[in-house]
């Protein structure tokens, strides 16, 4: 049997963060708000590779979004070559917090997402992603990313699942 909690207060989280490891205080609430109350992942997100992962997972989707398919082979063949399958799915993970926050812009409007989010990425990135996807867009691009995360674990390609997704990323953007 498997017993399923719900997740924890994003405060709680961030209280945690900052007791138990020393975490400061605004690095705690950033890694707790990214983690959506996950505390396992809130410690993940509070190292330095956590923040090189994101930057990495944002300049993927930028390059599948825009076309830049030279730069964006670079990426797929350094990750497949030079990555764990888990590192992958850490990065594509990544993706899906860019794609969530963007989805909160697009839905509230940018005054609004701003003081939900509180966060401390660039505005005009997603402001820009917000604008950018297709109404429904962010979902079926997050549906995709979730589908090729369990495709990299299932053993597939990482080089071709990597390049599918970016096509279907792309189809889902509006530019």
């Amino acid at each position: 049997h498997v017993v399923k909690l719900p997740p924890l207060d994003v405060s709680d989280v961030s209280e945690a963060l900052q007791q138990r490891c020393g975490v400061a205080t605004e690095a705690a609430s950033e890694a707790a708000r990214l983690s959506g109350g996950n505390y396992t992942l809130a410690l993940e997100l509070t190292g330095e590779e956590a923040a090189e992962k994101l930057e990495e997972g944002l300049k993927y989707l930028r390059m599948a979004v825009t076309g830049n398919a030279p730069m964006l082979m670079q990426i797929i063949e350094n990750w497949s070559r030079n990555l764990s399958r888990q590192d992958i799915t850490q990065r594509l993970s990544g993706l899906t917090i860019w794609l969530r926050d963007a989805g909160v812009w697009q839905a509230y409007g940018e005054d609004d997402a701003k003081s939900h989010l509180k966060t401390s990425k660039k505005d005009d990135v997603l402001s820009k992603l917000a604008h950018g996807f297709k109404t429904g867009g962010i979902i079926e691009a997050w549906r995709e990313i979730e589908e090729s995360k369990l495709a990299i674990k299932a053993n597939c390609s990482p080089l071709m699942v990597l390049t599918a997704l970016a096509l279907k990323i792309k189809r889902c953007f509006s530019v």
